[in-house]
């Protein structure tokens, strides 16, 4: 990966944040790594940790993303975060919150629910990742790659198709909603 004008090797663990809930340890897990040879972590952003209901956000306490950004940072290391909306990695659910995943009575009504919610939650994490991204000489926040991101779209509709073995009558256009938001925010990162 190029940083700064560098090739720049990336060597890349992956930390759970919402099994290690007291932010007094971030830092010190992040030194951790850092002294175990690491120069950069992964960062799933677990959806449902943070939005208890719809519409409702929680970054404060425990949940305190800018807080884990700036501990990150602290121990010199970069910052792959993946902000879902689906993570998969053990979170139940898959990351996906529980109040979105339950049955509203209609075919295909959760397709249409998961674009609208989604687009909502990626706006108000990528607030919060936006300030920390790198560029020219600061920041340590680098953006997960796009084979990632296409492999975490299939894997997002084949989930919430085969699990609740639901119609998602409307999913393509649930997907294009998706899309759209990844571009606008590969072109918010670059600019």
């Amino acid at each position: 990966m190029s940083i700064d004008g560098r090739n720049t090797p990336l060597w890349v663990a992956t930390f759970h944040y919402w099994r290690a809930p007291d932010p007094g340890l971030w830092g010190e897990t992040f030194g951790r790594l850092k002294a175990s040879g690491y120069n950069a972590v992964a960062l799933d952003v677990f959806w449902g940790y943070h939005s208890p209901r719809p519409g409702a956000y929680d970054f404060g306490g425990v949940r305190d993303l800018d807080r884990l950004l700036d501990a990150a940072a602290g121990a010199g290391l970069y910052v792959i975060v993946q902000p879902g909306p689906f993570i998969g990695d053990g979170a139940n659910a898959a990351g996906l919150p529980d109040w979105l995943l339950a049955r509203n009575g209609r075919a295909g009504s959760i397709a249409a629910r998961y674009a609208r919610e989604s687009r909502r939650w990626l706006r108000q994490v990528d607030g919060i990742i936006a300030p920390h991204q790198l560029g020219a000489g600061s920041g340590t926040v680098v953006r997960a790659d796009k084979t990632l991101l296409k492999r975490r779209k299939a894997l997002t509709k084949k989930f919430v198709a085969g699990e609740w073995g639901l119609d998602l009558t409307g999913y393509e256009a649930a997907r294009e909603a998706e899309r759209r938001a990844a571009e606008a925010r590969e072109k918010a990162w670059r600019a």
